[in-house]
């Protein structure tokens, strides 16, 4: 149960990096997720 919570944690730390990566340093906001929500909805 430990290990699994170290691996979510991990795994949702990479994520995190991404996001800082896109607002702090390329000064750019990804909304691929909001986009692509809205895209597969109409499909």
């Amino acid at each position: 149960m430990i290990e699994g919570i170290f691996v979510d944690g991990l795994i949702f730390s990479i994520m995190v990096i991404g996001i800082l990566i896109s607002y702090r340093i390329l000064d750019f906001a990804d909304l691929t997720c909001d986009g692509s929500v809205a895209t597969g909805a109409a499909v």
